[in-house]
């Protein structure tokens, strides 16, 4: 049977700060978004169309990883 969600349950920020402070970094302009979208339909994959975005838009993706990395253990 599925556990129950009480007081004593662990945030999300809790069990994964890490994910937590990149997702909390993790923003596109509508040009971004716009341009990822225009290269997985130019691919037509999307996780090819992705990679490409991702290997073009380097610099920004380490600025949300790096978010991750300010976290302290």
């Amino acid at each position: 049977m599925g556990g129950t969600v009480g007081s004593g349950a662990r945030s999300f920020a809790e069990d994964d700060p890490w994910l937590t402070a990149v997702l909390d970094a993790w923003h596109m302009s509508d040009q971004s978004l716009g341009t990822l979208m225009s290269e997985i339909e130019f691919r037509g994959d999307p996780v090819a169309g992705a990679r490409t975005w991702l290997e073009e838009n380097r610099d920004q993706v380490d600025e949300w990883l790096a978010a991750g990395e300010r976290i302290q253990p």
